[in-house]
């Protein structure tokens, strides 16, 4: 409902970034963590890779303003995390995808962060709440921001 209010940027950069998160949870995920690191450092050979003890961060070409990464969780109640976050005019946007790595168990998130040291876009915000609506994930700004104040 009222899609025709959002531009087609944040429509066509939403599908490509739900479509290259699948994608990467579905390639990467389940994977045992040094296979993973191996993988990704073979896959991902720009710039933006880095991959270091308990964590890794890669970067799609089709996707510039978004970074991916894999958090490694000792807890085995999380699993492993995959966090994009968005950069340059998506600055502040954050998809988190906790417990990829148990199949059926995946939760995913959406959020944008306003404060001092990190001022969501107006396109940040925009794509949060477009991808809420169009894909049912959970928008977790307002409960953010509660916890924090």
């Amino acid at each position: 409902m009222f899609d025709f209010l959002v531009s087609s940027q944040i429509k066509q950069d939403s599908a490509l970034l739900k479509k290259f998160t699948e994608l990467t949870v579905s390639k990467y995920a389940y994977l045992p963590v040094d296979e993973l690191k191996s993988k990704i450092k073979s896959d991902f050979t720009n710039e933006y890779t880095k991959i270091a003890d308990d964590f890794v961060q890669f970067h799609y070409l089709e996707l510039a303003n978004f970074h991916f990464s894999f958090n490694e969780f000792d807890n085995e109640h999380f699993g492993m995390g995959l966090t994009v976050t968005g950069s340059s005019i998506y600055g502040g946007f954050m998809l988190q995808v906790n417990n990829v790595g148990k199949k059926d168990n995946a939760k995913w998130q959406l959020m944008y962060l306003n404060e001092p040291m990190c001022h969501a876009t107006r396109k940040a915000v925009k794509l949060v709440e477009f991808m809420s609506r169009k894909y049912y994930i959970e928008n977790f700004t307002e409960f953010e921001k509660r916890m924090r104040y």
